[in-house]
């Protein structure tokens, strides 16, 4: 091989593109991650980058192979693993941004912490290394190593590292798969071996894993060439959805608008199978099978039966419906949108599964009863147009009113679950749910522009505002999916209901003094754990951290909201206009009762806020709910 020497044009072009790629790549090695941010949720008890803390309770999720971390979220949020703070974390979550937070924390490698000294003996240690290295043939008991790597630290493309995870978390998640609280997709390989082992033999298995070092840069392992000793449903390849039946008929877009999934379609069932249980103050009812099937769901069913239900709130039998279905609201739609909602749910696939017997309270389990209640509070009848309104205010009122259902939530009840202004808006706690949805006055909905509205309803988030608890499923599996010229209309209306103001859009707001009891407390707390985000002026920061300025919640009488978030965090719904949004980290056991009324009673009257304060047994009575 010849080689020439470079003209000085050449020498000059090459510095000049090394130069640009050394900057290139020093840039990527110190930019930070999209992602960063808004996994503070996930970090804030799973430690920076996802290394773990030293308490021992939240494991290592850094360098896990991203199918096993995927699977799990997906566990979490279809009910097979039981964590309230990770369900409700996942609740709002797509497929989408589950598979990139598993991406995310797999390309993580922080180096592993040493083991925390423990206390088993010479004996117990020697049992667990050889459970863990050889089995228990006798049992039929695989080695531990057979399946997550000769180093232990996993394989890939879903099986996870057992190094380095604290024994107190191993022997809880070995708990949870004997008492049924932990799942994995069938064949659940580690529910059959846990059956195996008795307390002895996993309390060695943890010992050992515990007090093993593991090397910086520890890797999962690539998949194996053999046959493993177990089949496990967790290794099966992820299964895309496949499109519901009856997609793009006319009742598609109908049962979207209705949100009628949310309650009829229970978790890793079957759409619209029912049994979804819906708690009230009188009992739990639990939702029908709207299946063609004719033995538990609709198949004997005839359009008229079906119309029947939904403006009268009678069944096929003719017994009334407790209004827990909200046939309150759904009496005003039309003939021709319930029959086409009813050819969607007959396309659907059939599902044999009964519905259970409502559990309700004496006297509310004597169903007669019900002929005193609807006299009282139901009023059969086909939305109206106001023919002095618009087109769109008419479709805004007939989507509010009816199929939509807001003022089921949004609505306060009295002893006997009736609405003296159903239609008033006013805003109550959600029976059953422990949640608060604010106010939908035109008092509380003219504090936005109708663009800040739209996207709020459309993708969850806005320039000031963010959509969480109940309000963030409904923006997720309903909202976000309507036409935007039907978003539009629902604003149109809720901006100028034409119903007088309530008594609550009236009152005169009046801070706390800075003096007052656990304001000075509260700041401290705030700008410890609260400013980074939402800024020292609580001006939040547009369409990732909400604005804690003056706004409802804020000022509701009641904190319900506030604490839940404190409390357990969340991730704003994953929606088409947000497809990754930021999460709030859950502060439930970093700050206790008294330091979350603190800091929530501080919120609440600084910067033109002018709530109640927050006690320490409001926030104890959602603790661990």
């Amino acid at each position: 091989m010849k080689f020439k020497l470079p003209n000085p044009f050449e020498v000059m072009l090459a510095l000049w593109v090394c130069a640009a790629l050394s900057n290139t790549a020093h840039a990527q090695t110190t930019a930070k991650s999209p992602l960063d941010d808004k996994l503070q949720a996930c970090t804030t008890c799973h430690g920076a980058q996802g290394k773990a803390t030293r308490d021992g309770y939240f494991p290592r999720i850094a360098g896990k192979p991203a199918g096993y971390l995927y699977n799990q979220l997906l566990n979490f949020k279809e009910g097979r693993r039981q964590y309230p703070l990770m369900q409700h974390m996942v609740s709002g979550m797509s497929g989408d941004y589950m598979h990139a937070i598993a991406d995310y924390f797999a390309d993580q490698h922080p180096p592993y912490a040493p083991p925390v000294p423990g206390t088993a003996t010479a004996a117990e240690l020697a049992l667990g290394e050889r459970i863990v290295k050889h089995g228990l043939p006798n049992q039929e008991i695989p080695a531990c190593s057979a399946c997550h790597g000769q180093n232990l630290t996993g394989r890939l493309p879903a099986i996870p590292g057992l190094a380095g995870m604290p024994k107190d978390y191993l022997n809880a998640q070995i708990g949870s798969w004997r008492s049924g609280k932990r799942k994995a997709q069938e064949p659940d390989c580690m529910a059959h071996i846990v059956q195996k082992l008795g307390n002895t033999e996993w309390n060695a298995i943890a010992s050992w894993l515990a007090s093993q070092t593991v090397a910086d840069q520890a890797q999962p392992e690539p998949p194996s060439d053999s046959p493993l000793p177990m089949e496990c449903g967790s290794l099966k390849p992820t299964q895309v959805p496949k499109a519901t039946a009856g997609a793009n008929m006319p009742g598609e877009y109908l049962a979207k608008a209705g949100n009628c999934a949310a309650c009829h379609t229970a978790q890793a069932s079957k759409p619209f199978a029912g049994g979804v249980p819906i708690e009230t103050p009188y009992g739990t009812v639990y939702s029908s099978n709207l299946t063609p099937s004719k033995t538990h769901g609709l198949g004997r069913w005839t359009k008229a039966d079906f119309w029947q239900a939904m403006h009268h709130g009678k069944s096929r039998d003719g017994h009334l419906l407790y209004p827990a279905f909200p046939y309150t609201s759904y009496t005003k739609l039309t003939r021709a949108d319930t029959d086409a909602l009813f050819d969607y749910l007959q396309a659907q696939t059939a599902v044999d599964k009964p519905t259970p017997e409502a559990d309700m309270r004496f006297p509310f389990n004597y169903r007669p009863l019900l002929a005193v209640w609807r006299w009282a509070w139901f009023n059969p009848g086909e939305f109206t147009p106001n023919a002095q309104r618009g087109a769109a205010w008419n479709r805004g009122a007939y989507l509010v009113q009816g199929l939509g259902h807001c003022a089921v939530c949004h609505s306060s009840y009295d002893t006997l679950a009736g609405q003296a202004e159903p239609l008033q808006l006013a805003g109550g706690l959600v029976p059953g749910l422990g949640w608060y949805a604010p106010p939908l006055t035109a008092r509380a909905m003219q504090q936005q522009t109708s663009e800040e509205w739209l996207h709020l309803l459309q993708t969850g988030a806005n320039s000031d505002k963010a959509v969480y608890g109940p309000m963030a499923d409904v923006v997720a599996h309903s909202l976000q999916h309507l036409r935007q010229a039907d978003l539009q209309a629902m604003v149109v209306y809720l901006q100028n209901p034409g119903v007088k103001a309530t008594a609550s859009d009236d009152a005169t707001l009046k801070a706390l003094p800075d003096t007052a009891f656990g304001m000075a407390q509260g700041q401290a707390i705030y700008n410890a754990h609260c400013a980074t985000c939402h800024q020292k002026d609580g001006r939040g920061q547009a369409s990732a951290y909400p604005s804690l300025r003056y706004s409802t919640p804020q000022n509701a009488d009641t904190a319900v909201n506030m604490v839940n978030m404190v409390l357990y965090g969340g991730f704003a719904p994953s929606t088409v206009g947000n497809l990754q949004p930021y999460g709030m980290p859950p502060y439930s056991l970093v700050l206790n009762d008294d330091e979350i009324a603190n800091v929530l009673t501080y919120v609440r009257n600084t910067w033109g806020n002018a709530g109640t304060r927050v006690k320490p047994h409001e926030v104890n009575a959602l603790r661990g709910r």
